[in-house]
């Protein structure tokens, strides 16, 4: 299995074949350095007699792709399948560190052997996402706009403001990594909603069309759920951070406008007030639960890249 994050992952993103050459450290130098050039004269070699197939099925697969509606996110080990391949290796030996004091692995190059073992190479898919007819990206999120244009999506600016219902996803749990990771704390979703909602697109805001041969990169990197997906790598972390507030002096006319004329909330506010001692207690409490009620409440932990199912819908 091989995500987006290493070489061979992004390369199947575009129906390419890809390798990664990782000759051993144990080796040494000059050997590592001459299998790396003896597998890339076989690999040239092997392009070169095959071209024409591995040309065809190039755009077999894009065009397969491009009419793909069905992706899967996250994988996990199919135990159930594996082959059986011969294993070369050295016997392994725990000899007393002189350092430590410790065992500490060392193999005896006196002792090879050769053994049948299982090979696990089959994976299932645990995550799977239809696909809408398009992705709405508001043009603020330069920083994702710039990667896709470097990978040669396709994609369109719309030219006028227009009030759109449209697929959200709502984060209501997700988690961090404590440690940096390649410089980043990737995320991890832990609950999320999608739901409908009108949204307000204003001109050159950007629509990604899942029609074409990039769509396994464009549905991996803007579904949340994908492994490397531009979620887990923070480029949406600030939609994640609640920043408008309200000031109590002055929300507090607003508060009771919204109570003069909203009946229901009222009476399910004074219920709160009833139910929870320390709610009714906090002046500051009350306010707020009302601000996250009012239009001036912004939605908090929204994805900000949207799903549209119908294209034709989109005026321009």
């Amino acid at each position: 299995l091989e995500t987006p994050r290493y070489s061979t992952g992004y390369a199947a993103l575009f129906n390419c074949i890809g390798y990664t050459s990782e000759t051993h450290m144990l080796k040494p130098f000059a050997q590592r350095v001459e299998s790396t050039y003896q597998f890339l004269l076989a690999t040239a070699e092997f392009a070169n007699e095959n071209h024409d197939e591995i040309v065809e099925l190039k755009s077999q697969s894009d065009k397969f792709v491009s009419h793909q509606k069905e992706f899967a996110l996250q994988w996990e080990l199919d135990t159930t399948q594996f082959r059986e391949i011969l294993f070369k290796g050295f016997k392994a030996e725990f000899p007393t560190s002189e350092v430590t004091g410790k065992e500490q692995l060392r193999y005896n190059k006196n002792q090879p052997f050769e053994k049948k073992i299982r090979f696990y190479d089959h994976y299932k898919p645990t995550v799977l996402v239809e696909a809408p007819e398009a992705y709405v990206i508001p043009q603020a999120w330069h920083e994702v706009i710039e990667r896709l244009k470097w990978n040669g999506v396709e994609m369109f600016q719309i030219k006028e403001n227009q009030l759109q219902e449209l697929e959200v996803y709502y984060m209501h749990e997700f988690e961090s990594t404590p440690s940096i990771y390649e410089g980043h704390h990737p995320n991890s979703i832990k609950k999320m909603d999608k739901v409908d909602e009108k949204i307000e697109l204003r001109s050159g805001d950007w629509i990604v069309l899942v029609n074409q041969s990039k769509n396994r990169y464009i549905v991996e990197t803007l579904e949340p759920q994908g492994v490397d997906a531009f979620f887990v790598w923070n480029f949406f972390d600030s939609a994640m951070q609640q920043k408008e507030w309200f000031s109590d002096y002055v929300f507090e006319s607003t508060a009771m406008e919204m109570l003069d004329a909203d009946a229901a909330l009222k009476t399910e506010f004074e219920k709160k007030k009833v139910d929870e001692p320390d709610f009714d207690k906090n002046s500051m409490w009350q306010l707020y639960w009302l601000y996250r009620h009012s239009d001036n409440f912004e939605p908090l932990n929204r994805y900000p890249v949207f799903r549209l199912n119908d294209v034709s819908q989109l005026t321009n």
